[in-house]
């Protein structure tokens, strides 16, 4: 993933938390901002208790791969945040893949 995709301003980052609501599924939480701007931009979240270092990089690596994937039917003026929740362990790739869609698909986030 290129890092013009990369959300890393601290004040874009907390006023998406603390302005917006999320929208959930059973494995991911997703706060969404709409902006002008010419890419989306967006955050990986993963808290401590998920496990390991290696084991919380590998789902972001994941992640990232799936959204590289999909990133042409993004609306450009999406900002988000994707909050990885515990049950994600139990997914194999092609079930991550398909609930990580159903989320951004429900979020409107992305385009069918």
């Amino acid at each position: 993933m290129k890092r013009k995709y990369s959300l890393k301003n601290k004040q874009i980052i907390d006023n998406l938390f603390k302005n917006t609501k999320p929208k959930k599924n059973d494995y991911f939480l997703v706060y969404l901002q709409k902006v002008e701007q010419k890419n989306f931009k967006f955050l990986i979240g993963i808290g401590k208790k998920y496990g390991n270092a290696v084991r919380r990089n590998l789902m972001k690596r994941k992640i990232r791969y799936i959204i590289y994937d999909i990133k042409d039917k993004i609306k450009p003026e999406n900002t988000f945040a994707l909050v990885v929740s515990n049950r994600t362990k139990e997914l194999t790739f092609k079930e991550l893949r398909k609930e990580l869609t159903r989320i951004l698909i429900k979020t409107k986030v992305m385009e069918l």
